[in-house]
């Protein structure tokens, strides 16, 4: 129902960011459900691609092969 994008911030300080949008329906029914995503799963989301995100920035890997390990080591793990 909700799904982060996520963005570097454009003052060259690498910063990433997550923007969510949702209807104000969904908030309205699950207003404690929505606080827990954006407090708490969210954080740990971004905690867990950190280390991909920086590997393409610092040009210690490319793209796609941290795509690939995305989908191997979080996406994998989060269908199980």
């Amino acid at each position: 129902l909700v799904t982060p994008r996520f963005f570097m911030t454009e003052d060259g300080c690498c910063d990433i960011t997550a923007l969510i949008a949702m209807d104000n329906d969904l908030y309205m029914t699950a207003p404690l459900e929505v606080c827990d995503y954006i407090s708490v799963a969210l954080p740990w989301l971004m905690g867990e691609l950190a280390p991909y995100i920086f590997g393409v920035l610092l040009g210690n890997t490319n793209v796609e092969y941290a795509i690939k390990l995305i989908q191997f080591h979080i996406l994998r793990a989060a269908e199980e």
